[in-house]
């Protein structure tokens, strides 16, 4: 199960909330030490000590992440990590 998970419903066409998650995460990924793919309509997410993935859906966005305890010794902190995550989809869904 993922240390972080935040779902976000949105009315927006599926390909404009796709560039809308991509604008927010991936265009500055720098803010979290991650490195992005995009396949489709899913993003996988890696960096040290985090994994995860953003799927953009017709209705709704989801955003997993597992933050491991390497990470967090690093200096990931999971709450930050999340309300930071919740303040760009709330931006970018609007």
């Amino acid at each position: 199960m993922p240390q972080i998970l935040v779902e976000k419903k949105h009315k927006m066409p599926i390909d404009k909330a796709r560039k809308a998650m991509i604008d927010a995460f991936t265009k500055d990924l720098s803010a979290f030490d991650l490195q992005a793919k995009w396949n489709g309509m899913k993003c996988e997410l890696w960096g040290k000590g985090v994994t995860g993935e953003v799927r953009v859906e017709q209705a709704r966005v989801v955003f997993e992440l597992n933050v491991s305890i390497m990470a967090r010794g690093a200096g990931y902190a999971p709450e930050l990590l999340e309300a930071e995550i919740r303040k760009r989809m709330d931006s970018a869904l609007a």
